[in-house]
């Protein structure tokens, strides 16, 4: 029976989404999404310090709120370092060079320009080098695993779950805040040699350790859940949101994220899996209708669910998506009328600010296309 109605919402999806037909025209029903989002990297940030960062984030605020978008999930983690002086951690690179307090001024502009402001953090990532970075957290090698993807902190160790749930105690208590947002920057590689002393010291102190990759994704959990309790025992809302790559199996069996269960146990205010594929991707599986199929059949109704969708994609050179995404301008806003005509989804974020701004002929055609479709 299951599967007979995963056909059937399927064949609906189908229809809905105008697959077979760029240019279908949806019908408008009551259940409209409403949250729309933009990710906003630390490299966009970087951009906008190189000249009146105040002016330049300011801009970025009234460009979002020109699209009708209604949050920015910026990011204010992304090497475990921070946009304010922190107890915890350094400066951001882009935060470095300014006289005033720039995650105090992000908020404020975000607000007056009736957008939501969401602080988007790589919990574990301290550099994206393998076993290069400045960062005096570095220095306790410790506490750390060094991949070939760069240095992290090592999950299993619970003074590092500490100073990630205390970083963003800092950021709540201190900041008017409307979200705490995860990438998908969880165990950085399935290589056993990367954690063989944590795991080897855990396994010396119980009568029955747990294999390692369940162990692994307990240690992610214990997290979560950690950041979790903190954030519901604040008197605001402050919604907890992950972005989960797209493949539910990757994100359990690669990255040791088991959001069937984060979601079971409500720890999640919101579930933001990246679906960065198009309608004719060649493998079936990585379809955007058959990915959203099954995160609406994983994601229950106490969880919102917001669909992560790639403006960036556009013009790609990487196979096989440079087929269908080369002059693909209409295909993100396609996706937003699809998620916009059936009610399980609540919204989408877009990734990135740059790609959707960006000043040339494809992309400003994409945004047109984009803000058509969030408006309508």
């Amino acid at each position: 029976m299951k599967r007979i109605l995963c056909i059937l919402l399927s064949s609906v999806l189908i229809f809905l989404c105008g697959c077979a037909e760029k240019n279908t025209v949806t019908v408008p029903i009551d259940n409209k999404s409403d949250f729309f989002g933009i990710w906003v990297t630390y490299a966009e940030l970087e951009n906008a310090a190189k000249g009146d960062f105040k002016e330049n984030f300011s801009k970025i605020c009234e460009n979002a709120k020109s699209i009708s978008a209604t949050a920015l999930f910026v990011h204010i983690r992304p090497f475990c370092d921070s946009p304010f002086k922190s107890e915890y951690f350094p400066l951001c690179s882009y935060a470095k060079n300014a006289d005033y307090d720039v995650l105090e001024v992000m908020t404020e502009l975000c607000h007056k320009n009736g957008l939501e402001f969401h602080g988007w953090i790589n919990p574990y990532r301290i550099s994206s080098t393998y076993k290069t970075s400045d960062n005096p957290i570095s220095k306790n090698s410790a506490l750390l695993l060094s991949t070939e993807t760069g240095i992290y902190l090592d999950p299993a160790l619970a003074e590092n779950r500490k100073l990630i749930i205390d970083g963003v105690r800092e950021v709540v208590e201190n900041y008017d805040i409307d979200g705490i947002h995860f990438d998908d920057y969880f165990y950085p590689t399935t290589d056993e040699g990367c954690d063989n002393n944590s795991y080897n010291a855990y396994k010396n102190s119980v009568s029955s350790p747990l294999p390692r990759d369940v162990w692994r994704r307990t240690n992610v959990t214990l997290l979560i859940s950690g950041i979790s309790s903190y954030l519901k025992s604040q008197d605001k809302k402050i919604c907890f949101s992950v972005s989960p790559a797209a493949d539910i199996e990757r994100n359990y069996n690669n990255l040791y994220a088991d959001i069937k269960n984060w979601v079971d146990a409500d720890y999640l205010d919101a579930v933001i899996p990246q679906i960065y594929f198009g309608f004719d991707y060649p493998t079936e599986k990585f379809t955007f209708e058959r990915l959203l199929l099954d995160w609406i059949n994983l994601v229950d109704s106490k969880t919102n669910l917001y669909i992560g969708l790639a403006p960036y994609k556009l013009n790609t050179g990487q196979k096989p998506d440079c087929t269908e995404w080369k002059g693909g301008t209409d295909i993100v806003g396609r996706q937003i009328r699809c998620l916009k005509n059936q009610g399980e989804v609540s919204g989408a974020v877009l990734f990135s600010y740059s790609y959707i701004f960006k000043e040339a002929t494809d992309f400003i055609k994409q945004k047109n296309e984009i803000a058509t479709a969030i408006k309508e």
